[in-house]
């Protein structure tokens, strides 16, 4: 039997989709185009597209006087921009279906967010309370940190 089968049917409307390619084809171009979508940019990549955009790192950046390339390095960037996708949470649950698509530019931006947020709560932790690095998913052996990263569900609802 083979493996490909013929498909006669599609689902007109994903729920969610992941769309990956090697860096500047035009993932967020391409994105862009889709009606009644918002883009929450966590890379201050969104700057030669038009609609509806957060540029997470531009606000962050005005906010704590740094750049928005340099705001992920920043001591208080990544807690500024957990902030801001949490206020834009609150305000889009305010609204009754917004938007269509809520596109987040990038994920590995908001893992590294997320990996800020659970490097902070384990050092809030009894068993973390003398760790001082900024990465706890690289800095613990056998895995342990990636546990600690499970904050992402708090800042991805929006993803």
């Amino acid at each position: 039997m083979s493996l490909i089968q013929k498909k006669t049917e599609v689902q007109t409307n994903p729920k969610k989709m992941l769309v990956f390619a090697f860096p500047k084809v035009g993932k967020t171009t391409a994105v862009a185009g889709l009606k009644n979508a918002l883009i929450v940019d966590l890379e201050d990549g969104s700057g030669f597209i038009t609609g509806d955009v957060v540029n997470v790192l531009q606000i962050a950046g005005d906010r704590i006087g740094a750049k928005p390339k340099e705001v992920l390095s920043h001591p208080d960037g990544p807690m500024e921009c957990i902030k801001i996708i949490q206020e834009l949470h609150s305000e889009l649950s305010k609204r009754e279906k917004p938007y269509d698509y809520i596109i987040t530019d990038s994920v590995t931006a908001l893992v590294k967010i997320a990996t800020y947020l659970g490097s902070e709560m384990y050092k809030k932790s009894p068993v973390g309370k003398n760790y001082t690095g900024r990465d706890v998913v690289q800095d613990l052996p056998n895995g342990g940190g990636r546990s600690q990263v499970a904050p992402i569900r708090l800042i991805a609802g929006i993803a």
